[in-house]
């Protein structure tokens, strides 16, 4: 039997969204958890002023006992800050594929590459990753180098961010400076299709065949990034929220149990098809504290993107 019903869940998580938005508590998330029957909210930072301020107000909320399940979790994985630049080779031509890294040489993050789309008017080609990746570019342009796996090089370039947005939606696009890249490397960068999964056997790169809206708790999702590779877990919660240590709100987050790392921000999220070797693009990676992810839908909606399998 239910104990509680899905508007008393839903009726809860929007009490704490409203107290998260307003008092912005650092390192938590919360999602509702369809399977338990409860809201999950999830803290780093259990002693933290304002956490506490945060934390007391939420135990104020009805049947807080009965309905929220209040986690510990350990780390805030996202964009790894690097101590080296890494070493500058002689330019070759590289397929860059999903959940290759991305290296921010500004300011010297590492991030991976989510999935590759075209403007709506078909003009320009974007790299889409997390908009934490990236500061502010209203004040200066970040520029992005291919940092392949289990490797701190970055030699070849790719482009700069043209957009970004770190909340409520974490979103980058990176434009393909194909001009600057022909120049350097006499070749044109390609958008693919294809997914790096080196680590299988099998089928070390998988072929993205469409895009899905994952709809169904338990469902079986992957990721791919530079740090962890590719790991796999099971949808968790829908629609929840995360605040980082910047009290910034991020929004519209799928949660599974995947495991991830610093690094992996920004990497393509996706679900196998029956044969193993196709799969369908469900988001981008955001956050790991649990592993979060912003469909795909959302993002293609929001910032007007086309989609390569439709146009």
């Amino acid at each position: 039997k239910v104990k509680n019903s899905l508007a008393t869940l839903r009726n809860t998580f929007d009490q704490i969204l409203n107290l998260a938005e307003s008092l912005r508590p650092l390192g938590t998330s919360c999602y509702i958890d369809i399977k338990h029957n409860y809201v999950v909210l999830q803290s780093l930072l259990l002693n933290n002023k304002l956490n506490r301020k945060f934390f007391n107000a939420v135990r104020k909320i009805r049947q807080y006992n009965e309905i929220i399940q209040f986690n510990k979790f350990g780390d805030i994985p996202s964009s790894d800050i690097d101590e080296l630049d890494g070493m500058d080779t002689d330019n070759l031509e590289i397929q860059i594929l999903s959940g290759d890294g991305l290296y921010n040489k500004n300011d010297r993050k590492t991030c991976s590459l989510g999935f590759w789309a075209k403007s709506n008017d078909l003009k320009f080609d974007y790299i889409v990753t997390a908009g934490h990746c990236s500061r502010n570019i209203t004040h200066h342009r970040t520029f992005f180098y291919y940092r392949p796996w289990d490797t701190k090089i970055h030699s070849t370039y790719i482009g700069y961010m043209k957009l970004q947005e770190s909340h409520p939606l974490d979103v980058g696009l990176i434009f393909v400076d194909n001009d600057k890249i022909i120049n350097h490397i006499n070749t044109k960068m390609n958008s693919t299709l294809i997914i790096r999964n080196t680590d299988s056997k099998q089928n070390d790169e998988l072929i993205i065949y469409d895009d899905i809206a994952v709809s169904s708790h338990g469902a079986h999702i992957c990721k791919s990034g530079h740090t962890t590779h590719v790991t796999c877990g099971y949808v968790i919660g829908f629609n929840g929220f995360f605040t980082n240590l910047k009290k910034e709100l991020k929004s519209s987050i799928t949660f599974s149990s995947a495991i991830s790392g610093h690094g992996d921000s920004g990497g393509i999220v996706f679900s196998y098809k029956r044969d193993l070797k196709y799969v369908s693009l469900n988001g981008i990676h955001v956050t790991g504290s649990p592993q979060g992810y912003l469909p795909v839908e959302i993002i293609v909606r929001s910032f007007e993107l086309k989609l390569m399998w439709k146009y």
